[in-house]
Formats: C-alpha cells, structure tokens, sequence
C-alpha cells in the first residue's frame, strides 16, 4: 500500500518569544516636565525594522514610599522613542517594557516585559 505522509509547515516567527526591548532609558527636563523614553528593538534573526513591531510601556510611581496603582502608557507601532509629560516632577517611577509584532512576519504575541527601570527624584 501507499505510505501516507503528514507534512506539517511550521513558520517559526509565529512561535518565537520576543525578547524585550534593550537600552532602555531615561531621560527628563526638569524645567519642561517632560521625558524621554528611549530603546533599542528586540533582536530577531530576519528583520531589523523597527516598524514591525508594536510597543507597551507599563509605569507606576512613588510619592512617599506609597506606590501606585500601575497604568498603561498606549501601545503603538514603530520608533524607538516615547515622550511622556509628567504631572509631578517629585515622583520616582518604575517602567517596564515589551513588544510584539505589528508586521515584518514577527510573532503577534506579547514578549518578555524588561527589567524595571527606574527615574525621577
């Protein structure tokens, strides 16, 4: 009889693991009340787009000691940097980051958040 075959294709950007964003830093005007936030993309072996991936920065701050609840500063695709205008400038925050592909074949799935970063007084 016939020897029946099960080929199976598998594209591999659908089941890898984004790693986090690298290089993430801080940096804040202290007179304007704004900061900068910027990274470098996570590394994959077939793209070095910046435009095929989407962002998520997730930040919580503390004032006293207390910290607050964690929110979310809007996902968006592409670039490598984020301004983010700060009501109170005696705060220290917390940010972390992840990514996930918008595009390029680059797994749609969430990533790895980053190690905290912290800024601020």
């Amino acid at each position: 009889s016939l020897i029946q075959f099960y080929d199976e294709y598998i594209q591999l950007y659908k089941i890898e693991k984004l790693m986090p964003p690298s290089n993430i830093t801080v940096n804040c005007d202290e007179i304007k009340n704004y900061c900068i936030i910027q990274w470098q993309q996570p590394q994959i072996s077939h793209s070095n787009k910046d435009k095929c991936f989407k962002y998520e920065i997730n930040m919580k701050y503390k004032v006293r000691g207390i910290s607050s609840p964690t929110f979310t500063i809007n996902t968006y695709e592409g670039g490598n940097s984020h301004t983010f205008q700060r009501s109170n400038t005696r705060k220290k925050y917390l940010l972390k980051m992840r990514a996930a592909g918008s595009a390029c074949f680059v797994s749609a799935a969430w990533g790895e958040w980053s190690a905290p970063v912290e800024f601020g007084k």
